[in-house]
């Protein structure tokens, strides 16, 4: 008898499991679906794109975010190439008040730039410390003037409808707790 009740225990415990589970998966493609709706009814692009990055940073519990667009070169331009425009930062921990944009070759040796010419994502556990043989290099710039500490990164591709890489969001210093604020370099 003790093991049959152990048994059926166990089936309930695995019932309620599966029953949680559930109720996550539907609360988030409940999410997913608001995010569309919002992203289909938005028609300014500069709101639009820090609403991509605002909701890519909370479904993955990201501290920070940059968002980088595609420039395509210009016919009869300078010779430059293609070229990866630093469109957008945000962050809980920091301020980005004196933000400027910038644009920087399209190429395999930043991580952004990587993902962009591969349309592959990339997640790094150590952004100061890439696996060995990485083709790509991270700046600390920000890190150095802010005192941030960049460290988890998943940097993924956006494309648009016929698969083409328009752009990158790079996500930064995944947190356990949402409303953490990752003031120092020890708290990261």
């Amino acid at each position: 008898k003790l093991e049959r009740a152990i048994e059926v225990l166990g089936r309930r415990s695995a019932i309620r499991q599966l029953e949680k589970a559930y109720s996550r998966r539907g609360e988030e493609l409940s999410q997913l679906n608001d995010i569309g709706v919002k992203l289909s009814a938005e028609r300014d692009i500069n709101k639009l794109l820090e609403l991509i990055l605002q909701k890519s940073r909370e479904i993955t519990v990201a501290d920070a975010g940059s968002l980088y667009l595609v420039e395509p070169a210009q016919e009869g331009g300078n010779g430059n190439g293609d070229r990866l425009r630093f469109k957008l930062p945000q962050t809980d921990s920091v301020a980005v008040s004196d933000f400027q944009e910038y644009t920087v070759p399209l190429d395999k040796t930043s991580i952004a730039g990587y993902v962009a010419v591969t349309g592959e994502p990339v997640n790094v556990a150590d952004a100061y410390n890439l696996p060995p043989g990485s083709p790509y290099t991270i700046s600390r710039s920000f890190d150095e003037k802010s005192g941030y500490r960049s460290r988890s990164m998943l940097v993924v591709p956006m494309k648009d409808h016929k698969e083409v890489v328009i752009g990158v969001v790079q996500l930064i210093n995944k947190k356990r707790d949402p409303e953490a604020v990752l003031q120092s370099a020890s708290l990261v």
